[in-house]
C-alpha cells in the first residue's frame, strides 16, 4: 500500500546578503502555503468584507478573522526568516506586505547584487578571477577622488587576504563622506545628518538624496511623520497603518502621532535642522561639515580668555568657482568676544593655499607653468612614448601633486607640480621586483659636516631636477595620459614608460641604480659602511666626498678643482640646480664660516610651538625636572594619545641638531601607550624649554686633526617600573658632537659596574662603525679611539682577561668589548664625573649641571657666536 510522505520546507535565514536568492526561495514557500497573494497584494478590511458579501454578520467576522490569521501566519514566516540584525527593520510592520515591501525596498537590486552579476558575466567570458584580482579591478576602476582611500587600503590591507565585501564597505563609507560635500546646501546636509544620528530612518533612508526608492519617488530630506522606529514606504496608504498609530491624532506642532499636549508647544523651531528650542540664527549644526567631536582643548583669545573647543571640522565657503573648504576649523560654542573688535590686537598673516585638483591649478598661471615644466622635463628625459593601449597589461593611473617650496624665512621659493603614478595598484613580482633604495643616516651627515669643519672645507649642494625620471625601468609599465594634457585625437592611447615616474614602487630603486652606475663609471668608490657615500681620490692628499639623499646631493673635498669638475660633469649628465653653498638640508639650517659650521633647526622648532599652541608659553631652563620620575600609572588621568605621539615624534626629529633634548625625547617615547596627563604635561615642558632655546644649534669648529673621541655613561636602575638602566654615549672631534644616543638597556644590571659595562659595549659598536666611515672619508684612525668613562671598576673588568666572578652572568654578546680593546680599536680612559658629557643622555639634571654639559656638547646659541650670526 502506497503511503503519502510529508515533509517540512526549511525556512532560509536572511542576513543582509544574497537577498535575490532569499526572495525567490521565500516566494516559493509562500505559494506552497497559499499565502503569496496576501504577501504580494496585502489585505484591508473592505476587501475581506467583499468576500463574504450577503452573509450574516457572524460569517463576516469569521472570514475577516481568518484572513487576518493567514496574514499573521505569513508575517510570522517572514519574521522567522530574518536574522536578529535584520529583525528590527520589520519589527513594527503590521502586515506581511508591509514587512515584505520594507525588505524589498532596502535590499532589492543592491550594489552587491549588481557587482555579483558583473563578476558572473566576466567569469562566463572565460576570465579567471581570484579575490585579489577582483579587489585590484575595483580599485583601478575608481575615480581619482578615491585615491586617498585606495592608498590607505593598499598600505593597511593585504590584497591577497582582504575580502571584496570589506573593500566595498570601506568605499561605501568614503562615498557617504563625499555626499556630505555634494548636497546643494549645507543646511540640507545637516538635515540628513540629524535624521541619521537619531536612528529614525531605515538603511535606505540613510543614503544620498540621489538614491531612489522602488516606486521611483525620491526620498525627501525633510523629516516625515514616522511610525515608531521605521519609516513607512510612500506607497502605503493610511488604511494600511497599524491600529496603534491610526488611533492617535497627528500633532500640529511636531507632526508626530501622540495623545495629550505636545511638549514642544510654545518653543521656537529651527528651519535649518527641524529641531525645537532655538532659532535658525542660533543653530550651530550648519557651521561645520564633517565635524569631529572627540577632540578637546582650549584656545586663548587675543583678549587673554580661554575658550573650550567642542569640535573640529571643515567650513564651507561659496565662491564663484564653486564650494571651497577650509579644513581643521575649530568650533567654539562658548565664544562671546566679537573678533572684529579686537582685530588690532591680532597679527595679520598670509596663508599659502596649495591646489588639490588639476581644475584648481588651471586657474593660476604659476601652477600651469609648473605643470608644463614637469611635462617638459619628462619629454626631455625620454621617460615615455605614446602607444596603443595594451590588452594584456594593466594601465596605471596618474595624478598631479602640487607643493609650494619655501625658503628658510618662510617666503615662497617656487611652485612645484609633480606628476605621480598611482603605484598602489602594482603587484609585486608582476609589475616590479625590488623597491629598496638606501638613504643617508643623520649620523653620517653630521659626521661629514663635522669633518668638513675640522678640515676647513666648504660644503656644496646640488638638486637633481625630477630625479626619479632618470631611473631606467626593467619592467614593462603603462600609464594613462595626465589630466589636462591629453593629446587631441589620441585620447584612447597610453604612455609606455622607459624611465620611472614618482609614485611607482620601483622608482627609488631605479634612480639609485642609475646614479650608482654613473658614479662607478666616473671612478668613485662606494663606502662599505654607508651605501650613499661615494669618494674619489687624486694623488695622496686630494679627495672628493659625495653624499646623496634621494635627489639632494651634498659634496665637499680638499681640492676646489675636483669640486668644480664634479659639478660640471653632473650638469652635463642630468638636469641639475646648483644651490651653491649648503644652507638647508633635511630640515636643518647650515651656516658656514671660515672657522666653523653651525647647524640648527630654528624654523622647525618654531613650527612645533605653533602646531601645539605654545607660541606664547613661558620658557623653562631645563627640559625635565631633576627630582621627578615618570611611571606608567601615576593616577593623573588619561590623555590624548594621538597628539602625544605627534609631539614625541616631532621632538625625536628635533634631536637631529639638539642632543640636549635627546634624553627627554627618548624617555617620553617609552609611554606611547596608556599615557597620562602627567606624561603629556612633561612633553609640553620640553617644548617650553625649546621655546627659550630656539636659536640653539651645534657648533663644529676647525681643528688640527680629526681624532675620534667618545664618552659613555649609564644611570643604574633609572626606571622605577622594571629597574633597567639607561645607556648614553656621544662622539666628537673635540668640538661639537656628531653622533649620540640615549637608549634603555635590555637587561637589568645588578650593579653600577655592570650597567657601565653594558653601556661601554653599546658605545663600542658605534665607535667601530664611525671608524669605518672615517676611513672611507680618508681619515684613517691610526690609534685606538679613547672612550671616556667615570667608573674605574668597569674599566678594570674590561681590561682584565681573566674570568671574573662579577661578570659570569652577563650576556656574552657584551664581552666583545674585550676583543676590541685587545685589537687596539678602543681604549677605555677614566674621566671625572663632572666632565662626563654622556651624563646628559642618562638622567634629568639640575640647571647648573645641565647648562655645563650642554656647552660641552657644543650646543650653543647663535647669538653667542662671533659676529652674532642670525638664524
Amino acid at each position: 500500500m502506497a503511503g503519502s510522505r510529508s515533509f517540512e520546507v526549511r525556512t532560509p535565514i536572511f542576513s543582509s546578503e544574497n537577498y535575490e536568492f532569499w526572495r525567490i526561495r521565500m516566494t516559493t514557500i509562500f505559494k506552497s502555503h497559499g499565502l503569496w497573494k496576501l504577501v504580494e497584494k496585502g489585505i484591508s478590511i473592505s476587501d475581506s468584507k467583499k468576500k463574504v458579501e450577503g452573509g450574516s454578520e457572524e460569517e463576516v467576522d469569521e472570514k475577516t478573522a481568518a484572513v487576518y490569521m493567514q496574514d499573521a501566519k505569513a508575517l510570522g514566516i517572514i519574521q522567522t526568516a530574518v536574522s536578529d540584525k535584520i529583525f528590527p527593520r520589520i519589527a513594527y510592520a503590521g502586515t506581511a506586505k508591509m514587512a515584505w515591501d520594507l525588505l524589498y525596498g532596502e535590499y532589492h537590486g543592491g550594489d552587491q547584487v549588481r557587482l555579483n552579476d558583473l563578476i558572473n558575466q566576466m567569469k562566463t567570458f572565460g576570465e579567471i578571477l581570484t579575490n585579489e584580482r577582483l579587489v585590484q579591478k575595483v580599485l583601478i576602476s575608481l575615480s581619482k577622488s578615491y585615491d586617498p582611500i585606495c592608498l590607505v587600503i593598499e598600505n593597511t590591507k593585504s590584497l591577497e587576504t582582504v575580502e571584496l565585501q570589506e573593500v566595498v564597505a570601506i568605499l561605501k563609507s568614503q562615498e557617504q563622506r563625499f555626499d556630505l560635500h555634494n548636497v546643494d546646501t549645507t543646511e540640507r546636509a545637516f538635515a540628513s545628518l540629524s535624521m541619521n544620528s537619531k536612528g529614525q530612518q531605515s538603511k535606505n533612508h540613510s543614503k544620498s538624496q540621489k538614491n531612489w526608492n522602488p516606486k521611483g519617488k525620491p526620498w525627501e530630506s525633510k523629516r516625515k511623520p514616522q511610525q515608531n522606529n521605521y519609516a513607512p514606504n510612500p506607497s502605503f496608504g493610511s488604511p494600511q497603518q497599524t491600529t496603534q498609530d491610526a488611533a492617535k491624532p497627528q500633532c500640529k506642532v511636531c507632526s508626530k502621532f501622540h495623545f495629550g499636549e505636545c511638549r514642544y508647544k510654545g518653543k521656537p523651531k529651527c528651519f535649518n535642522c527641524d529641531r525645537f528650542g532655538h532659532l535658525a540664527r542660533e543653530c550651530t549644526i550648519e557651521l561645520l561639515v564633517d565635524m569631529r567631536t572627540n577632540v578637546c582643548g582650549k584656545v586663548q583669545m587675543p583678549t587673554g580668555n580661554l575658550v573650550d573647543v567642542a569640535g573640529i571640522g571643515s567650513l564651507v565657503i561659496e565662491t564663484s568657482a564653486g564650494k571651497k573648504y577650509i579644513r581643521e576649523v575649530m568650533f567654539l560654542p562658548g565664544l562671546k568676544e566679537n573678533l572684529l573688535s579686537v582685530v588690532n590686537m591680532a597679527q595679520c598673516n598670509l596663508c599659502i593655499v596649495e591646489p588639490e585638483k588639476c581644475e584648481e591649478a588651471a586657474q593660476d598661471q604659476s601652477w600651469i607653468k609648473a605643470m608644463e615644466d614637469e611635462l617638459s622635463m619628462i619629454e626631455k628625459n625620454g621617460t615615455w612614448e605614446l602607444v596603443n593601449r595594451p590588452s594584456d597589461k594593466q594601465v596605471i593611473g596618474v595624478k598631479w601633486v602640487f607643493k609650494t617650496k619655501l625658503n628658510l624665512d618662510g617666503s615662497v621659493q617656487k611652485n612645484k607640480a609633480r606628476l605621480v603614478a598611482k603605484g598602489y595598484v602594482q603587484k609585486p613580482g608582476i609589475d616590479y621586483n625590488e623597491t629598496f633604495a638606501p638613504v643617508a643616516r643623520l649620523h653620517t651627515i653630521r659626521t661629514l659636516i663635522s669633518l668638513a669643519a675640522q678640515k676647513g672645507w666648504k660644503l656644496y649642494q646640488l638638486d637633481v631636477q625630477s630625479a626619479f625620471l632618470n631611473g631606467k625601468l626593467q619592467e614593462e609599465v603603462y600609464v594613462e595620459q595626465p589630466e589636462g594634457f591629453v593629446v587631441q585625437g589620441k585620447e584612447d592611447r597610453v604612455y609606455r614608460l622607459h624611465k620611472a615616474l614618482y609614485g611607482l614602487k620601483q622608482a627609488p630603486r631605479a634612480w639609485y641604480g642609475e646614479i650608482d652606475s654613473y658614479f662607478a663609471e666616473c671612478g668613485f668608490e662606494k663606502s662599505l659602511s654607508e651605501a650613499t657615500i661615494y669618494t674619489k681620490t687624486r694623488g695622496e692628499n686630494d679627495i672628493l666626498i659625495v653624499s646623496i639623499y634621494v635627489d639632494d646631493i651634498v659634496y665637499t673635498g680638499s681640492n676646489q678643482g675636483m669640486l668644480n669638475e664634479f659639478k660640471k660633469d653632473m650638469k652635463e649628465k642630468y638636469e641639475m640646480t646648483d644651490l651653491g653653498l649648503l644652507h638647508h638640508f633635511l630640515g636643518m639650517g647650515v651656516i658656514q664660516t671660515d672657522s666653523s659650521i653651525f647647524i640648527h633647526q630654528r624654523k622647525y622648532a618654531s613650527s612645533l610651538l605653533n602646531k601645539f599652541g605654545l607660541t606664547d608659553c613661558k620658557p623653562v631652563s631645563t627640559p625635565l625636572v631633576a627630582t621627578e620620575k615618570l611611571i606608567k600609572d601615576d593616577g593623573s588621568g588619561a590623555a590624548d594619545e594621538e597628539n602625544y605621539r605627534k609631539l614625541v615624534g616631532s621632538l625625536l626629529y628635533l634631536t637631529a641638531t639638539r642632543p640636549d633634548v635627546m634624553y627627554a625625547a627618548s624617555l617620553l617615547a617609552r609611554y606611547m601607550h596608556g599615557l597620562s596627563n602627567k606624561h603629556y604635561g612633561t612633553a609640553k615642558r620640553v617644548l617650553r624649554y625649546v621655546k627659550g632655546t630656539l636659536d640653539y644649534g651645534l657648533m663644529y669648529e676647525k681643528g688640527k686633526k680629526a681624532v675620534l673621541m667618545g664618552y659613555y655613561d649609564s644611570d643604574w636602575g633609572g626606571s622605577i617600573e622594571d629597574s633597567k638602566s639607561t645607556s648614553g654615549y656621544a662622539f666628537s672631534f673635540g668640538s661639537g658632537v656628531f653622533s649620540w644616543a640615549s637608549v634603555k638597556q635590555n637587561c637589568v644590571a645588578l650593579s653600577t659596574t655592570e650597567a657601565e659595562y653594558v653601556s661601554a659595549s653599546e658605545a663600542t659598536t658605534q665607535a667601530i662603525w664611525l671608524r669605518f666611515v672615517l676611513e672611507d672619508f680618508g681619515e684613517l684612525q691610526a690609534y685606538a679611539t679613547p672612550m671616556k668613562c667615570d667608573n674605574t671598576s668597569a674599566i678594570s673588568i674590561t681590561k682584565n682577561p681573566v674570568f671574573h666572578q662579577r661578570t659570569k652572568h652577563i650576556d656574552r654578546r657584551y664581552h666583545f668589548i674585550k676583543d676590541a680593546l685587545q685589537q687596539g680599536v678602543i681604549d677605555l680612559v677614566y674621566c671625572p664625573t663632572k666632565d662626563q658629557v654622556a651624563d646628559i643622555f642618562t638622567k634629568a639634571l639640575p640647571k647648573e649641571r645641565f647648562n655645563y654639559l650642554r656647552d660641552k656638547l657644543g650646543v650653543l646659541s647663535a647669538q653667542s657666536l662671533k659676529g652674532s650670526v642670525s638664524v
